[in-house]
């Protein structure tokens, strides 16, 4: 088993304001789903209406040393590995 104590992987959805907020609905639900490969060492997310979804090996992301961010509408499926953003 590989551990990856130093990857944090963040994805949020950007808007021009927050006046959206107000309107979301109040869930437990993701607007995303998620899959997890610990021996592989792979995440997968597929954010709801992509078809397809974008997956990162978590082995490349642990060279990054600084924050990075994704804006999710770029998660649309059409890139199979994402890691290659960071």
């Amino acid at each position: 088993m590989r551990h990856f104590n130093s990857i944090s992987l963040k994805f949020q959805q950007i808007n021009d304001s927050a006046a959206h907020l107000d309107h979301w609905p109040r869930s437990e639900s993701t607007k995303w789903t998620s899959l997890s490969d610990l021996n592989r060492g792979r995440f997968s997310i597929r954010p709801q209406g992509a078809m397809n979804y974008t997956t990162f090996d978590l082995q490349r992301l642990a060279r990054v040393k600084e924050v990075k961010s994704i804006p999710m509408q770029k998660l649309d499926g059409t890139a199979a590995d994402g890691s290659g953003w960071f």
